[in-house]
């Protein structure tokens, strides 16, 4: 009997027999599908270094035609010969290593309609181009030339040799697809081919959503990019390594008034100044040697239109060859209105401080004019004077007289001066200036008016404010005495403002010019023509009021003035401005003196009452002649030259003075002390006090302390003697 072992292996024979079969067939499908794969395998790497040596070689081709492609941009951008013939020789080696890219590539075409037709056609437009390229290389170079002119007109044959090898491309990429085509079909015959497959189709599905996810990425990237650009934030630019720009903002488009083909390509120098190109070549310098990035540089730009835009800008050097310039990229900010604001804030210090000195210095100056007006009255009185000497006394007084009128316009200026303001119409003022100049004018010059704000009112001194008007229409008849034009004043308003604008068709100013135009005592007029205040005069008048005055001016165009200060809503009558120029019987003496007007003196008024006199000024030369004149007309003096002093002397005796003349600004006690401490000691003297540094704070508290007359330096005699009648006239009433 067979052992057990034997039994049961009798038992599986059929099946062991099939399992062997199985196994068997197995292994030889196994083999079979092994040795399948192996020449499928074989087959497509084969296919596959041809593709990529193809792709390779295109990919050759294509550097080499960009290569190509610059160096004809520089040899057309070459003037020079000697340069010319090295990028002649270099193209020449360029169109060699085409030739052989091109060739090689045919060579490699396996024989597939498509593939042949595009290599020929690749081969065709290059052997073209480069005949085209050889026709012009004898055209002169330079930029504007004819060289580079040819150089853009083969741009089309240049875009139709690109889009050969883009057929290439697309052609390889197709095989490509064919390739991968036939191995997915072979992988079908057995399941490791299978399971490749599956493996490869997971491992392309997750390289298509790293794809995806990437070029996700780089779209939103590029989105925030445009937005970023496009919005106001700044002005994004980049400029190659010799300072052309290849890429401005669209805020930057905007800002310069010009399309993107006027500016990309150009350099930025040519639209920087002459004067700033020096400073931003420097720091471009300085941040290209240090690799630092460039900051705080502040230059101009010429707009499309002819104005300056001011830029704030800031940048770092990108990344280039080594064996190359970098160029740069940044951002800018527009400045124009801080530059514009910081401009107008340092002329606003700068007329600050010449009014402050104006005012510092009047006191001075009006006592100088007070004693020569004076010596030269008290000597033309005499009786023994000679008639030729008594002309040229009254040639000093007329001098001394305008040197006063000239300080008074300076206090103007500097606002030191009180006025009275009341509502005054706008319209009113115009008309009477246009009345007053129109009989004056040349026939070449017309006038006119426009008024929508007939009656608006502003609260201002109608004298001061008709001087301005006077002022901004005498400048523009002066500007316009050559070859004529029309002076245009406006009036407008509206529930905040009165506008008035005065225009004119006359030389105009330059940019220097125009900076300096409110400045006192600047003048582009010949000796004797103007003194240069009457702009400086209007901006303190205006200023003074609440408003602004502005200037735009272009030589040849000519100058506009506009001025803006806020409206008297307040119902009110409308005010007669020519009667503010001579004062009302019962007003000082002061408030004509105030406007330039001398009131008329009554010689009976005057002599009716002889005065005694108490006169204190710190100045000997003007303490002499005012009593010598004061004596001269009857009048008993007696001269202080300090506030202790006279206050001393009327403590003493209160009764020994009908009335006091004194000197404002005096060093120790001023006028106004001297007032206060006889107010104080119970003293009611009447006070006439005399001052060229009469602001409006010290006019109110010296009319608080009861005086009613003030009275400008230098103070003529009449003036002065209709002043001591009118106090004495007040005392008798009172």
């Amino acid at each position: 009997m067979p052992p057990p072992f034997v039994a049961r292996l009798r038992r599986a024979r059929p099946a062991l027999g099939l399992a062997l079969g199985v196994g068997l067939a197995s292994v030889l499908l196994t083999a079979a599908v092994a040795r399948q794969l192996v020449g499928i395998g074989e087959d497509a790497s084969a296919l596959a270094e041809r593709w990529i040596a193809r792709a390779a070689t295109l990919a050759d081709v294509e550097a080499t035609l960009r290569t190509f492609r610059q160096g004809e941009a520089r040899h057309a951008l070459a003037p020079a010969s000697p340069v010319r013939d090295s990028l002649a020789t270099v193209l020449d080696a360029t169109i060699a290593t085409g030739d052989r890219l091109v060739a090689a590539l045919a060579d490699g075409v396996d024989g597939e309609g498509t593939d042949r037709a595009a290599v020929d056609t690749l081969r065709a437009r290059w052997s073209g181009y480069v005949r085209q390229h050889r026709l012009d290389r004898s055209l002169a170079g330079g930029e504007g030339g004819p060289a580079l002119d040819a150089f853009r007109q083969r741009e089309a044959r240049y875009t139709a040799l690109s889009a050969a090898t883009r057929t290439i491309g697309d052609g390889l990429r197709s095989g490509a697809g064919r390739i991968a085509t036939r191995s997915r079909r072979t992988t079908l015959v057995s399941a490791a081919l299978l399971a490749g497959s599956v493996v490869l189709t997971l491992a392309a599905l997750a390289l298509a959503e790293t794809v995806r996810r990437a070029a996700q990425a780089r779209s939103e990237a590029e989105r925030r990019w445009r937005e970023l650009t496009e919005q106001d934030l700044g002005l994004v630019w980049e400029v190659d390594a010799t300072g052309r720009l290849r890429f401005v903002s669209a805020a930057a488009l905007d800002l310069l008034g010009c399309p993107a083909h006027d500016v990309l390509g150009r350099r930025l120098l040519a639209l920087v100044p002459p004067d700033d190109r020096r400073t931003v070549v420097a720091q471009v310098r300085r941040a290209r040697e240090t690799g630092a990035p460039l900051r705080d540089l502040e230059l101009r730009l010429v707009r499309g239109d002819g104005t300056v835009a001011w830029l704030a800008a800031a940048g770092r050097v990108l990344d280039e060859a080594p064996d190359r310039a970098a160029g740069l990229r940044g951002l800018a900010v527009d400045i124009t209105r801080r530059t514009q604001a910081e401009a107008a804030l340092e002329q606003g210090r700068r007329l600050e401080a010449i009014g402050t000195l104006a005012g510092g210095v009047a006191h001075d100056l009006n006592n100088v004019f007070a004693a020569i007006a004076g010596h030269a009255q008290l000597a033309r009185l005499a009786d023994e004077v000679d008639p030729q000497l008594r002309d040229d006394l009254g040639a000093i007084d007329q001098a001394a007289t305008r040197g006063a009128t000239l300080v008074r316009r300076i206090l103007q200026f500097a606002r030191r001066q009180p006025t009275e303001r009341v509502p005054v119409v706008v319209q009113a003022i115009v008309d009477e200036v246009i009345a007053l100049l129109r009989p004056q004018l040349p026939p070449t010059i017309a006038i006119v008016r426009t008024a929508d704000g007939a009656a608006a009112e502003v609260l201002a001194d109608p004298a001061e404010l008709h001087q301005v008007i006077v002022n901004l229409a005498s400048n523009a008849v002066h500007a316009m005495r050559r070859h004529g034009g029309t002076l245009r004043i406006a009036v407008d308003a509206d529930d905040t403002s009165v506008r008035v604008a005065v225009d004119d068709d006359g030389d105009g100013m330059s940019p220097a010019v125009l900076a300096r135009a409110l400045e006192p005592f600047f003048t582009t007029r010949p000796v004797g023509e103007g003194t240069g205040m009457g702009l400086a005069v209007a901006h303190g008048v205006v200023h003074g009021l609440g408003g602004t005055l502005t200037l735009a001016s272009q030589p040849g165009v000519g100058t506009q003035v506009r001025i803006t200060v806020p409206r008297h809503l307040a119902p009110a009558a409308v005010c007669d401005t020519l009667a503010a120029d001579t004062p009302a019987p019962d007003a000082a003496p002061g408030a004509a003196a105030a406007h330039g007007v001398a009131p008329r003196v009554t010689p009976s008024v005057v002599l009716r009452d002889r005065r005694r006199v108490l006169l204190v000024d710190d100045d000997p030369l003007v303490l002499r002649t005012v009593a010598r004149a004061l004596t001269r007309a009857g009048h008993a003096v007696e001269c202080h030259g300090a506030a202790t002093t006279a206050l001393a002397a009327l403590r003493g005796v209160p009764a020994r003075a009908d009335v006091i003349v004194t000197d404002l600004t005096m060093p120790g006690q001023t006028g106004l002390d001297l007032v206060r401490a006889l107010r104080a000691a119970g003293i009611g003297t009447p006070v006439i006090l005399c001052s060229g540094y009469l602001d409006a704070p010290t006019a109110t508290d010296a009319r608080g302390l009861g005086v009613t007359q003030l009275l400008d330096k230098p103070v003529a005699t009449a003036v002065l003697l209709e002043a001591i009648a009118r106090s004495a006239t007040g005392r008798a009433a009172a």
